[in-house]
């Protein structure tokens, strides 16, 4: 099967069903799958809760916008992102671009 040619990026409300249809997508096209909320949570060893309860919502999205561009920069793979990131201008200019 080809490799995917451009990054395949799913977007949405919480809980709608992003990483569960984005995972299924990525098995069917035996292509690799990433979480950027998961990613978050590996980068700073806390959970998204944490993080927002912690640090706040402006820390947690500047977060978000890094671990987003930075899983652009990689070879293509099917992404789900967080519930509000497409809300950011940034974000929703590079997915456009990359996906």
């Amino acid at each position: 099967m080809p490799k995917l040619k451009k990054h395949i990026a799913f977007v949405g409300l919480m809980g709608s069903g992003k990483s569960a249809v984005g995972k299924a997508v990525a098995a069917k096209l035996e292509a690799d799958f990433v979480d950027t909320d998961a990613e978050i949570e590996l980068a700073a060893n806390r959970t998204v809760s944490e993080i927002f309860s912690k640090e706040g919502e402006v820390f947690f999205q500047k977060r978000e916008v890094e671990v987003i561009s930075r899983v652009l920069r990689n070879p293509p793979r099917v992404i789900a992102t967080g519930g509000g990131a497409f809300m950011n201008q940034r974000v929703r200019d590079e997915i456009k671009k990359s996906c």
